[in-house]
C-alpha cells in the first residue's frame, strides 16, 4: 500500500460528519507471520483527527492495525504514518474542485459525486508539494499541470 493520497472534505456549510478508517486487523491466521509494504502515504491537511486523516484505525495504531506488527512493515515503523508533507496543503489548494457540489441535509449520507474536479491545480504550491512531487496518488489527477 504505497503513494496512497487520502482526502476527507466537504462544501462549506455542510453539515455531515467525516469519517475515514484506515485498516482494522483483529487475528492474523495461519503461521501467525504477516508482512506489510506501507510506505509514502499522504493526505491533505484539513478534517484531521489528532493530526490524522484517519477517525479510527490508523495504519500507525497500536491495536489491531498495522501498527501492532509495526517490525513487519517493509518500510519501517514510521512509514506507517500518513504524511502531510513538510507543509500541508488542503483539498481546495491541491485540487481543482474537491468538494461534493451538494449539502446533504441528511449527516449520513454520503456519496461521490463530483469526479471531474479531482484534478491538481497547476500552481506553485502543488508543483512544490511532495504530494504533486513524489507522484502520490492516481497519476490522472496530474495531467493539468504544467511544469
Amino acid at each position: 500500500m504505497k503513494k496512497n493520497l487520502f482526502i476527507l472534505t466537504k462544501k462549506d456549510g455542510d453539515a455531515r460528519n467525516l469519517y475515514m478508517e484506515g485498516m482494522d486487523i483483529r487475528q492474523v491466521n495461519g503461521s501467525g507471520e504477516i508482512t506489510f509494504d506501507v510506505a509514502q502515504n499522504y493526505s491533505t491537511n484539513t478534517n484531521l483527527t489528532s493530526g490524522n486523516i484517519f477517525s479510527a484505525s490508523a495504519f500507525s495504531a497500536s491495536k489491531n492495525s498495522a501498527g501492532f506488527w509495526s517490525d513487519y512493515n517493509l518500510s519501517g515503523k514510521a512509514e506507517l504514518e500518513v504524511h502531510l508533507g513538510q507543509n500541508g496543503i488542503s483539498p481546495t489548494d491541491l485540487m481543482t474542485n474537491p468538494n461534493p457540489p451538494y449539502a446533504s441535509p441528511d449527516a449520513n449520507m454520503h456519496e461521490v459525486d463530483n469526479l471531474d474536479g479531482l484534478y491538481y491545480k497547476n500552481t506553485d504550491a502543488v508543483r512544490n508539494h511532495e504530494i504533486y512531487k513524489l507522484g502520490i496518488g492516481d497519476p490522472r489527477w496530474a495531467k493539468t499541470v504544467m511544469p
